[in-house]
Parts: C-alpha cells; sequence; structure tokens
C-alpha cells in the first residue's frame, strides 16, 4: 500500500528581503555586530542521547513537565517537549550540538523575522550572527502560539536567504547617511545604546546604583546578563572597565554560571561601574536636582571586582 508523505512547505517567493531594506550583509559583518561565539555541545551516539541533550538544555526536569517557556524581543515562545523529536531525527546533522546556539538565538537574536510559506501559513525566523564560521536561525510555528519548531546552523550566504518576510525586530540601528553599510550601526551590543548614552550624558553622574537600575532596567529588552555588560562597557577608558567587560566578553564556563545569577550580576557591576566613575573626571552638564556621596561598595563586591580582574589577566 502507497502512503503519500506529507507535502514539503517552503519559504514563499517575492518577499521582501534584507537587500530591500538596505540592511548589513551578513557575509561582511562586522564582529562588533556580532555575538560571541559559544562553544557546541558534544554530539549524541544516537537520537534518544540527542533527544536528553535538548530536553535538559532547554529546562525539562521533569517527565511530567510537557512544555517550557522562553522569554524573547516579541514575547514568550513555548518549547514543547513532544517537539523536541524531529529537530534531531536527521542524525548526520547531530542538530543537538547547536542547542546552546538557539537558546541564545531566542533570547538575544540579531533579527526576527515574520516569513510566509507556500502554503499561506506563516513562521517566525530568529535569526544570530557569531563569531565563527556559521550563524543560526531558530523557526518558530505560529499556528497555534508560538512554537519552537527547528533550529540550524548554517554559513552567512546560507543565512541571508532566510532574512526576508516583515522584519520585526533587529538589535541595531543604521544611520541614513550610510544605510545598508555594516559601518552604518549605531554603537555595538544592543539597540538601546542610545538609552544608555543619555544615561550616561544626564543621569548617572548624579544617581546612585538603585537610581540608576530603576531608570534604565524598565526600557532594556536585553537579558540582565547583557544588561551587565553593557553598562560595564559604557565606561570603557579605566583598565578596570576594560578587565571586566574582557572577563564577561569571554563567555567561559566560571562567567555563563555567574551570568545565571544575573540579577546579582547586573547589581554587582553597576556597583563597580558606578565606583569607578567616581575616580575620574566627569564634568556636570546640568545642574543636579540632588548629589549624593560617591555609592557605597561592599566588601562582597570588592572580592567580586578583585576576581574579575584576576581571571582576565
Amino acid at each position: 500500500m502507497l502512503v503519500n508523505a506529507a507535502p514539503l512547505i517552503k519559504e514563499a517567493a517575492d518577499q521582501q528581503t534584507w537587500i530591500d531594506l538596505a540592511l548589513p550583509d551578513l557575509r561582511t559583518l562586522s564582529r562588533e555586530l556580532r555575538s560571541a561565539a559559544i562553544e557546541e555541545v558534544k554530539r549524541a551516539e544516537n537520537a534518544e542521547g540527542a533527544l536528553k541533550i535538548l530536553s535538559d538544555h532547554f529546562g525539562f526536569v521533569d517527565e511530567s513537565l510537557l512544555a517550557v517557556t522562553i522569554l524573547t524581543p516579541i514575547g514568550n515562545v513555548t518549547v514543547l517537549r513532544d517537539k523536541l523529536a524531529h529537530i534531531v531525527e536527521k542524525r548526520p546533522d547531530s542538530r543537538e550540538r547547536y542547542v546552546r546556539h538557539a537558546i541564545d538565538t531566542l533570547t538575544g537574536p540579531f533579527e526576527i523575522w515574520k516569513v510566509l510559506y507556500d502554503n499561506g501559513g506563516y513562521r517566525m525566523a530568529f535569526i544570530n550572527a557569531y563569531e565563527a564560521k556559521n550563524d543560526m536561525l531558530v523557526v518558530v510555528d505560529v499556528r497555534n502560539g508560538h512554537v519552537l519548531w527547528n533550529f540550524m546552523h548554517a554559513p552567512a550566504r546560507a543565512m541571508n536567504k532566510h532574512r526576508q518576510g516583515e522584519l520585526l525586530y533587529k538589535r541595531y540601528i543604521l544611520e541614513d547617511k550610510e544605510k545598508g553599510s555594516h559601518l552604518a550601526a549605531l554603537d555595538i551590543l544592543n539597540p538601546d545604546i542610545c538609552i544608555l548614552r543619555k544615561w550616561d550624558e544626564e543621569v548617572s553622574p548624579y544617581t546612585d546604583v538603585a537610581a540608576s537600575l530603576r531608570y534604565l532596567r524598565p526600557l532594556m529588552p536585553c537579558k540582565a546578563a547583557d544588561f551587565a555588560l553593557l553598562l560595564a562597557f559604557l565606561i570603557n577608558r579605566p583598565t578596570k572597565s576594560n578587565q571586566i567587560s574582557d572577563v564577561l566578553f569571554q563567555r567561559n564556563d566560571a562567567i555563563d554560571s555567574w551570568v545565571n545569577n544575573s540579577n546579582i550580576a547586573c547589581k554587582r557591576v553597576a556597583d563597580s561601574v558606578c565606583n569607578m566613575r567616581t575616580h575620574r573626571p566627569h564634568p556636570p552638564r546640568r545642574a543636579p536636582v540632588q548629589t549624593p556621596g560617591p555609592p557605597v561598595v561592599s566588601e562582597s563586591d570588592r572580592h567580586f571586582v578583585a576576581a574579575l580582574q584576576l581571571n582576565s589577566r
């Protein structure tokens, strides 16, 4: 008895592309706009082992847990346990190796596109560019909510082909005078750098750490760990701040485990940055309403900064 296989759907033709929008070419994208490289997970011996790798990394800590939720720049994406098997069913691809990249791409993508398919439906394409040979694509189905469907690694040339449809999000801003050039991106790391500039120029000289966090955190869609990194990067002239930035950029295992406790990390780096600021000239740009004394840095935070400096050497 012959059984007809389900027709393979593909991205519809004649959609708006990254070229139409004069966006940066991934093949020539500058290093500053890329995410730090992430170590691959070791390949599983079989499909069962691959499925376990996905389950563990996505947080299915109990057999009774059927779904987990990941917060992205455009809202929640659901990861269903029963949708994981098909991601790793093609064993030559060994896609379980890129599960860390998939999670990182969902939470901190370079771009998000709403892509039309030839069956009339839509899917979301989360794309990330790395300081590595390949970039990352995570596909999210939108038929019944936003549900993780698949993910894959590919070189920049192939990844450019998926940058089509409706652009929902990008983590960079292009200057009009050189629109389309990767050199036209305003600063690095996050689209909200302009908010940080405003904070750096107008607010931070006159506020304590808590006030700074209250001002910035609601405006920042990025992860708390990235927020902490941005705070450290802002004060890039003092040696200590450079050391902290270097350590954060390394993304080694010690820092990864530290980032898991990101709320504490954010507070500690903010404390350290504000403490550094008091040791360099910063002429006031407007009259402060209130001028508090220098921020108090606890002994534990001093040890924390010292450890970061030691790790960066």
